[in-house]
């Protein structure tokens, strides 16, 4: 019994310690139909810099994923080196299609609290503010 409770207290334990270098980013006011999520993995937990994955679901089938490295600093998070790919879902035969791939050198986001903000140029003098939420309400690691 007692090997019982020492072995799923490790197990726990492990799981637990192991989260603490990585935090999930996901888009609010995004559409019911779609959901946008970053990735960030540290190195460890003192680090500044780590991996990343993005995930961009679409609910007819359309699959972005991306992956890149990153950096952060006292307020922001410079992701680099991103290559995203899509994938179609086709209905008709079960099947996944690599439809599209796009690649993005540098995207800075800015961070205060729990989230993450994306300012996103759109014509002259105009920008849009898209926001990433923690969703857990808390950071995974600091």
């Amino acid at each position: 019994m007692k090997a019982l409770i020492l072995g799923f207290l490790f197990c726990f334990g492990s799981v637990y310690c192991l989260g603490q270098k990585q935090a999930e980013y996901c888009q609010t006011k995004l559409s019911p139909y779609g959901s946008n999520c970053y990735i960030l993995k540290k190195l460890n937990n003192q680090s500044t810099k780590g991996t990343f994955e993005r995930i961009q679901e679409f609910d007819d089938g359309q699959l972005w994923r991306g992956s890149g490295t990153f950096i952060e600093t006292k307020n922001r998070i410079i992701f680099s080196g991103i290559d995203f790919i899509k994938k179609q879902y086709s209905f008709k035969d079960s099947t996944w299609r690599v439809l599209d791939t796009a690649i993005v050198k540098k995207v800075t986001f800015y961070k205060k609290d729990n989230f993450l903000i994306e300012y996103e140029v759109k014509g002259v003098g105009k920008r849009n503010k898209i926001i990433y939420r923690n969703p857990r309400d808390r950071l995974l690691y600091k």
